[in-house]
């Protein structure tokens, strides 16, 4: 039977047992051996669409699965120089990386998927969530609010008071309402942290809220070595919100190894507060997984880990198919897309609706009881998050279809829907 541990701040280990023969990572090694020195950032947008399993065509671009919802590379080795950043831009879904390695990930640099900082309102955009995470909300002075951020567990946004940290694996602060919690342990599926709300303070100062750490798997065959800079001192997989307003909530990390070694950080805290006065509160924490039969990390790591040994032959890479699942599929009869873009602005909208006001949402489940509540946020481009219930309509936990009447308002919003066990 695995033991699985939740381990403090910092981590050291001894491994537990021998180790036998290597794990088993469905690489095919087909984007090469990847060798990063200096600023890299890899574009994450470049990746033809494909089935994750397939062989990429571009060495190094890797292949955007819509059904997985995450950008896959397949390499044969991966290995970071010192004094290296490795960093991405977003594809357009914001979907998460991952790395299934044939050999070893040698890296003596930093990976970084942190949320971006809450902008000032001259600057009118939102925090950008890190790959798989989700972007901070935005400050307006001149109507006195900020706006939510986005994600499960979006910070609220409030009128001339405190704005709401986002959430993840904790709650942001601001207890009057708190964000909401969501994922597990395992960070499996793999998804990322949640915007801080802006805020517009009573002062005149305001500041957009911080975007929500991103997600990254890395599963490799044979070592995961992540080692610090002799002489900067950084080194390693950085996944946290940014700062705010209000702060993003930390990401998602999972690796999976047959040895994870070496003295590198691993790191998805939740952003603190900048720039928006002290009435902000930070974001929550993100997730990390480690999973490996030797595990000798002894870096900083944040929030405590969740240690699984000995690793599993063959791990999971992607949720199981009874997975539960839900898809917006049509607002005011107009047919809603099925892998929604990222942009968050007039050219990146889905559906244009004749005119505002009440509209009928409808909603599909998949391996969901009809007993759990089905709840949908609409998040407008400024203004405060509203929640509206969805009714379950007919069908089964295998298959339902839902329903929520909208209030839809004038200008850019946008939809996120939670089922959940009440």
């Amino acid at each position: 039977m695995k033991k699985i541990v939740a381990q403090a701040l910092m981590l050291g280990f001894l491994a537990v047992q021998p180790v036998q023969a290597l794990i088993n990572i469905p690489s095919d090694g087909s984007d090469g051996a990847a060798h990063f020195s200096g600023a890299v950032q890899i574009d994450l947008g470049a990746a033809p669409t494909a089935n994750w399993d397939a062989a990429s065509t571009t060495p190094g671009r890797g292949i955007y699965d819509p059904e997985k919802w995450a950008v896959v590379f397949k390499y044969s080795s991966v290995t970071i120089d010192p004094i290296t950043t490795v960093t991405f831009k977003n594809h357009p879904t914001g979907a998460p990386v991952v790395w299934l390695v044939q050999g070893s990930v040698l890296s003596s640099g930093s990976i970084v998927l942190d949320g971006q900082v809450g902008h000032s309102p001259t600057e009118r955009y939102y925090a950008e969530g890190g790959p798989g995470g989700f972007r901070g909300g935005v400050a307006d002075l001149p109507l006195s609010y900020g706006s939510s951020g986005f994600g499960i567990g979006g910070g609220r946004g409030w009128i001339l008071t405190n704005p709401s940290g986002g959430a993840y694996a904790t709650r942001g602060g601001y207890s009057s309402q708190p964000a909401m919690t969501y994922g597990n342990p395992r960070v499996l599926p793999l998804i990322g942290g949640s915007g801080g709300s802006g805020a517009a303070f009573a002062t005149g100062t305001q500041r957009g809220g911080g975007g929500g750490g991103g997600a990254i798997l890395i599963a490799c065959r044979d070592t995961i070595a992540l080692d610090r800079d002799v002489i900067t001192g950084d080194g390693g997989i950085y996944a946290c919100g940014g700062s705010g307003a209000a702060g993003g909530s930390g990401g998602g990390i999972r690796l999976v190894a047959e040895r994870i070694v070496g003295n590198g950080c691993v790191l998805a805290i939740g952003g603190g507060v900048g720039g928006g006065g002290t009435m902000g509160e930070p974001g929550g924490d993100g997730r990390i997984c480690l999973e490996a039969a030797v595990l000798t990390l002894a870096g900083p790591a944040g929030p405590g880990a969740t240690i699984i040994q000995p690793v599993e032959k063959t791990p999971p890479i992607w949720p199981a198919a009874s997975t539960p699942r839900i898809r917006l599929v049509s607002l005011g009869g107009k047919p809603l897309p099925p892998d929604p873009g990222g942009p968050y602005a007039p050219g990146g909208i889905s559906v244009t609706l004749d005119a505002a006001g009440n509209q009928e949402l409808v909603l599909q489940t998949e391996n969901v009881p009809t007993t759990w509540t089905v709840n949908v946020l609409r998040t407008p481009l400024t203004g405060v998050v509203e929640g509206f219930p969805a009714a379950f309509q007919s069908g089964t936990e295998a298959s339902a279809t839902w329903t929520a009447t909208i209030n839809t308002v004038t200008g850019v919003q946008a939809l996120q829907a939670r089922a959940f066990m009440p």
